[in-house]
């Protein structure tokens, strides 16, 4: 009783401490280079997104926020205080981090006449999970993916826009070439076995229900859902699962479906090569794949901001394979490796075409067989490989760096929108 009286009397302090920082606030109108607060939680964009803000002249400070939709009386009072002192005139964070599933802070934001961003770069279904409806109905959301906006919209935000991601040329960029590459075929990209050992707990399953969980995910795979809820309530219903381990069900079955996914381009582009010629294919990740994809040569996992770049630098065909949940959108590293000014041979998504021309900036495969021959073909012409390179990287460069998203958010926000429709 103690705690919980502490926790109200913090929540209540928190109410009664706005109308302090209010005559701070300027009125919301047109900002080229507003005055933006953000949520860092040490997760996807901390770094870009504060590089890309000063990239565009904005005055940026930082906030650091617990990784997690919880309300925190004191947490929150510290962040009233970093408003009152720096008077943003934007709030931005990714995934919706830093705010609590309640829609307190919302309510605080939106009682100050504080415009506040959240960037979805994940499925917002399993990010904001069992959260209140309708409490975001004043903030702005952006979406990745141009399929998610309708569920975002159903959780109450009343603005819900489509926002792709890019590339930041401070980490990746071309470099002069430096002779032959190192790899023929390279994928880089997580076996997935650790999602499966923590979503199987947190779901209250077991590897016994891998082949059933497996079947689910093929299913998920060629269906055009977007999370495989329908698929899996019978087996919810069977185990007597809560509405928390039926949402970490719904994501292992997701997760399952990529591992899926990725196994079967990997291993028919592997047989593909003759093995007396050595491997063709080169994948950096887990050393599990040695296993997975026996023809294969494993390299240790990479560090995205250290090694990342040079990988695809030294690399002829750099492979994507799109994660299932995102059915017609598109990943990072559509953007990142153009930006090195090096070739991408990525699945066919949809979304795509919202940033490349498909006739002449991007390679695309339709199965795991025309993955093989198309990867075959371009080692063969490395011309075609530079044309499509160089054209991709003029138009990464001109248009889907992190700068361009920030000023699209800015516009919107604003009042002048220049987004993505």
């Amino acid at each position: 009783q103690g705690n919980q009286g502490n926790q109200a009397n913090k929540e209540e302090n928190l109410q009664n401490s706005e109308p302090n920082y209010a005559p701070h606030l300027r009125p919301l109108r047109f900002k080229l280079r507003p005055r933006i607060l953000f949520f860092d939680t040490g997760y996807f964009l901390s770094r870009e997104l504060p590089l890309a803000a000063k990239a565009n002249g904005s005055e940026i400070a930082i906030w650091s926020s617990k990784a997690g939709l919880n309300a925190d009386g004191e947490d929150y009072q510290r962040l009233l205080e970093q408003i009152k002192q720096f008077r943003p005139e934007l709030i931005m964070t990714v995934n919706h981090l830093g705010f609590d599933a309640e829609g307190k802070l919302a309510s605080v934001l939106t009682r100050l006449g504080l415009p506040a961003a959240s960037w979805f770069v994940d499925s917002p279904a399993f990010i904001l999970g069992s959260a209140a409806k309708n409490s975001f109905r004043d903030l702005y959301a952006f979406s990745w993916d141009r399929d998610y906006l309708p569920i975002l919209t159903d959780f109450g935000f009343n603005q819900a826009h489509f926002l792709p991601l890019a590339a930041s040329e401070e980490f990746f960029k071309p470099l002069p070439k430096a002779g032959p590459k190192e790899r023929a075929i390279a994928f880089v990209g997580d076996s997935l076995a650790s999602a499966t050992t923590k979503y199987l707990a947190q779901s209250s399953l077991s590897e016994s229900n891998l082949d059933e969980i497996d079947c689910l995910a093929l299913e998920f795979i060629n269906n055009n859902s977007l999370t495989p809820g329908p698929l899996v309530s019978a087996l919810a219903n069977r185990y007597n699962l809560t509405l928390e381990q039926t949402i970490n069900l719904e994501a292992l079955v997701t997760w399952r479906a990529s591992r899926l996914s990725r196994l079967a381009v990997l291993k028919t582009l592997a047989a593909h090569f003759p093995p007396t010629e050595g491997p063709a294919l080169t994948i950096a990740g887990q050393m599990d794949w040695m296993e997975l994809v026996p023809l294969a040569l494993v390299t240790s996992r990479l560090d995205y901001y250290r090694d990342l770049a040079g990988f695809y630098l030294g690399s002829e065909v750099n492979l994507n394979i799109t994660s299932a949940q995102m059915k017609t959108g598109i990943n990072q590293r559509v953007f990142d490796v153009p930006a090195c000014r090096e070739f991408l041979l990525t699945d066919r998504r949809e979304q795509l075409s919202y940033v490349f021309d498909l006739d002449s900036e991007v390679a695309v495969y339709d199965d795991p067989s025309d993955c093989a021959q198309k990867a075959k073909w371009y080692l063969n012409n490395p011309s075609a490989r530079d044309k499509i390179a160089d054209k991709a990287y003029r138009r990464v460069i001109g248009s889907h760096l992190y700068r361009h998203r920030l000023r699209s958010i800015v516009s919107t926000i604003f009042g002048r929108e220049e987004g993505f429709k």
